[in-house]
This record gives structure tokens, C-alpha cells and sequence, in this order.
């Protein structure tokens, strides 16, 4: 393992353990922003959630519509375009590290409890 490895790892680390800093939001933004447009659109919420259903099916955790969910993020987001979520909006939103986990992260999403956010309105699908 060379130096430039740790450092990366280490920067993903504090970055998953950090999640609601501007700074990891950052980090994660430029993982998400994967056209570099300075915007994700449905088809990146897409792209990034369909894996996170495709590992949550494959532990027997079926029932995620993946439409449902996108609609989900762009009502936490409150995107000002309406068509696409800016960092600004991710930061703006004041969801950012949820919404973040949920494109990437299977066991954060599954572990997602929408009860403790009465602001946000995605149905309990799976109860844990």
C-alpha cells in the first residue's frame, strides 16, 4: 500500500464517519457528479440508487421502487432548478449527508428511519 493509497482511504473514511460537514458533502458531490455538470439529474439518482437496491435484494430486502425514492430526494433537496440538484442545493437542503447515503450506501438507507425526520415524507417500506 503506497502513501497516495492511505491518504485516499483515509479521505474516505473521514468523509463516510463525517457525513453532514460541507467538506465531506464535497467529497461525496464530486463521487455524484459523475458528468462534472455541477448538477445530478434522475438519471444519476438513478444510476446510483439502483445499486444500492440491487445489494439491499440481494440480502433479501425487496420492495424499493426506485422511482419512489427519487422523487424522495428531489423533495429533500428542494432543488431551485427543480430539474437537477446542485452541491448548493445538497447543502442548502439541510439533508445532504441523508440524502448522500442513500445513493451510497445500502446499510445507511436500510437503517434510514424517515419517523425521526418529520419534515421528509418517504414510506417506512421495510421495517427493520
Amino acid at each position: 500500500e503506497t502513501g497516495y493509497q492511505r491518504r485516499v482511504h483515509g479521505d474516505f473514511v473521514l468523509a463516510m464517519e463525517n457525513k453532514k460537514t460541507p467538506q465531506s458533502l464535497q467529497y461525496f458531490w464530486r463521487v455524484l457528479d459523475v458528468y462534472g455538470k455541477g448538477a445530478i439529474d434522475t438519471f444519476i439518482i438513478n444510476m446510483f440508487f439502483r445499486q444500492v437496491v440491487m445489494k439491499l435484494e440481494m440480502k433479501d430486502k425487496p420492495g424499493y421502487n426506485v422511482e419512489d425514492v427519487k422523487d424522495e430526494i428531489f423533495d429533500m433537496a428542494k432543488p431551485a432548478n427543480g430539474m437537477a440538484i446542485t452541491f448548493q442545493d445538497l447543502l442548502n437542503c439541510g439533508v445532504g449527508d441523508i440524502i448522500v447515503s442513500m445513493l451510497i450506501d445500502a446499510r445507511a438507507f436500510y437503517e434510514y428511519d424517515p419517523v425521526s425526520y418529520t419534515h421528509l415524507t418517504l414510506p417506512t417500506i421495510y421495517s427493520v
